[in-house]
């Protein structure tokens, strides 16, 4: 997961960005419907790409846990779906 890290904080910077350029069409006096489609559209790549690399860490991850392991993870997995921040 460490060498993940820059990968993920570099698609976390580009989607603050995206955000921040839809927060100054939103203010501006100049709204631009092309453009801001064209925002929406890098914002949903940025969070796909974070989707992807998150995904494969978690299977990355998984892959070295024993069965027994995997057991609890999935069990917590289903305690924390099912009650979040309860524990």
């Amino acid at each position: 997961m460490h060498s993940q890290m820059p990968t993920m904080r570099t698609q976390f910077k580009a989607v603050r960005k995206v955000t921040e350029e839809f927060n100054r069409q939103a203010l501006s006096d100049h709204y631009n419907p092309t453009e801001v489609k064209a925002l929406a559209d890098k914002l949903a790549s940025a969070i796909a790409d974070m989707v992807v690399l998150h995904t494969a860490a978690d299977a990355k991850f998984r892959a070295l846990l024993t069965p027994e392991q995997r057991k609890q993870a999935d069990e917590m997995r289903v305690r924390f779906q099912t009650h979040p921040g309860q524990d």
